[in-house]
């Protein structure tokens, strides 16, 4: 997993788009896989790789053909470690295309 702060594209750091959410950012130390459903699409779901979390929301790797447009909704999937899966509702804010993959900026909705 890239850092946030390594990761570039043309040339310009990702600093200003890692400081959108408010409050503490808990980086994912081992790569934590995950799955999106978004609205509208015909694939059921989209594998996901989380960058990082906070208590709004999360950053999430993804491939760079797609596109989640800012105020998309969705849902995140996530395993729940022997209890399941955690499932919860989430509204696209940003998304930064890169040559391998994309970072997505998403908000968890209440």
């Amino acid at each position: 997993m890239r850092s946030l702060t390594r990761f570039r594209l043309r040339n310009r750091p990702l600093a200003g788009f890692a400081n959108l959410r408010e409050g503490q950012r808990w980086p994912v130390e081992q790569p934590m896989e995950g799955w999106l459903q978004w609205e509208g699409r015909v694939l059921p779901v989209i594998p996901v790789d989380i960058a990082n979390f906070s208590a709004g929301g999360v950053a999430i790797w993804v491939d760079p053909q797609l596109d989640l447009c800012p105020g998309g909704h969705g849902v995140l999937i996530t395993q729940a470690h022997g209890r399941g899966c955690g499932y919860r509702p989430v509204k696209g804010c940003w998304q930064v295309k890169g040559a391998n993959r994309s970072l997505v900026g998403l908000a968890f909705e209440r």
